[in-house]
Parts: structure tokens; sequence; C-alpha cells
């Protein structure tokens, strides 16, 4: 009989957890990483890119992977010890004469295992890898390998444009009746990501405040794309009128607000 046994390595820590940073196209950037080792136990750390990992697979933004490099790009971490790894970014040469305002990848940071024989195969998210399983004795050994993957957002200046459409506003019963369902969507129409946040109030007829919701900040959309920020508030406890006003910011001079009236009919119906 075969047993399999699961080992799991504990995870160093990244800082920072993204990196959104403006770049050159005529001279290299410079930056650092802090890897850290909270655990009690030593160690063995590697650095390397990846493709960034896009939530829609229909939006493609032009592709930064071959342009770091990491000093040390390997290495071991003592417990409780920590390490200041540099990178250096050097765009291609055919950046000077694109048009694209961004560029995406993922810094991946894999902690190994600690036994020199073990494989590890990661995914490109913050996930886990999996290492070829090993019969020792009657007993098979999987050793799981934890990865960060770490977004990266380059951005040329001087092509950057910041622009955001309230395209949409929407209300429904929620998942239960004493829900009122908000669908906020946002359209990027600029050319650099962005990471909007909003409030929301729901006002009676006579302009009263009945309730109100932060949106929080949104994952990034990218250029072109539209993102829905739901958001649930408690259905108003008597029938009528009301209206809701929505408020999105995504940068200190881009500030978008838009309202929408709806009416709960005495059945608990929105309309």
């Amino acid at each position: 009989m075969t047993f399999l046994f699961l080992t799991t390595a504990l995870a160093v820590e990244v800082s920072p957890t993204r990196l959104e940073q403006a770049i050159s196209a005529d001279q290299p950037t410079l930056g650092t990483l802090e890897i850290s080792n909270p655990s009690s136990r030593a160690a063995r750390v590697q650095i390397q890119t990846g493709p960034y990992r896009y939530l829609e697979p229909k939006f493609r933004l032009p592709s930064a992977e071959d342009w770091f490099q990491f000093e040390p790009a390997a290495f071991s971490l003592a417990p409780g010890a920590s390490l200041t790894v540099s990178y250096t970014i050097t765009p291609a040469a055919n950046v000077r004469d694109d048009a694209a305002a961004e560029y995406l990848a993922a810094i991946l940071v894999d902690q190994l295992p600690e036994e020199p024989n073990v494989i590890a195969r990661s995914n490109s998210d913050e996930a886990i890898s999996q290492a070829s399983p090993q019969n020792v004795g009657g007993q098979a050994k999987v050793t799981f390998v934890p990865r960060f993957a770490v977004p990266v957002y380059l951005t040329l200046p001087e092509r950057e444009k910041k622009e955001l459409e309230l395209a949409g506003l929407t209300v429904r019963v929620g998942e239960s009746p004493d829900l009122l369902r908000f669908g906020v969507a946002l359209k990027n129409t600029g050319t650099v990501h962005l990471r909007p946040a909003g409030s929301l109030v729901i006002l009676s007829e006579a302009g009263t405040a009945v309730e109100s919701r932060t949106l929080g900040r949104s994952l990034p959309i990218l250029p072109g794309a539209t993102l829905e920020l739901p958001a649930l508030v408690p259905m108003p406890g008597s029938a009528g009128r009301y209206r809701a006003a929505v408020t999105v910011q995504a940068d200190e001079a881009l500030l978008l607000q838009k309202e929408i009236g709806f009416e709960v009919t005495p059945e608990g119906a929105v309309k």
C-alpha cells in the first residue's frame, strides 16, 4: 500500500505586493523588493518574471516580462532574516516608437523546497505549485511550493491619460427580499489602468439620506475594459420613491457622479 504525505513550505513575505511605477523609455529604471522570512526555518528563494494574469482574456497590453534583472535572483534566508533585492528595468528598444502608455508583467517569487531533487512547477497566479511525487519505501511525498505573483504596471508619464466613464447605474431586488442590489458600471477610456473607489447614498423623495455604503476600491480596470462594482444595501423601510446617488473617484482630478430614481412598491418590488 502506498501512502501519500503532503508537505507545505512556509511562505516568505514580499514587499511591495504590487509594483506600479513610472519609467522612462530611454534609460533604465531602478528599484528594490524586500523579501523576508518570518518562519523558524531557513528558506531558499528564487525570483523571476512571468506574464501578467488577466481577469478578462480579451484584454491585452504590451508585456514587460523580459525587461527585468534581479540582483540577487536566487538566495537563502535564515529564520527571521530579510534581504533587499535590487531590480533594473530596461525597456525594449521599440518602446521609444511605440504608442502604448502602459506595460504589464508579474514578478514571481518562489520559496523552493529544501530537497534539491524536488522540481517545482508553478502557475502565474498567487499560487501553489506542486512538485513531482517521490516514492520512498511505499510512501509517496508531494511538496507544495508557495509562489507570490507581484503584478507589475509600468507607465510612461508622457503618454498617460486618465479617463473614466460612469457607464451605468442599475438597481434591483437583491438575493433576499430585504436587500437592494446596485450595479455601478465603469469604463476606462484612458491609456493606463485605474483603481477607482466610490460611495453610494439612497435619498428619500424629500431628499433625506436613508442609507449609505462605500463601494471600496475596485480591482484594476485596464484601458478599454469595463468593470461593474456591486453594492448591497438594506431595502428602505417603507414603500415610496427614492433616488440613489453614486460618487466615484479614480484620481484627485477625476470625480464622477450619477443618480438613478426608483420606486419601492408596497409588495417589495422595485421599479
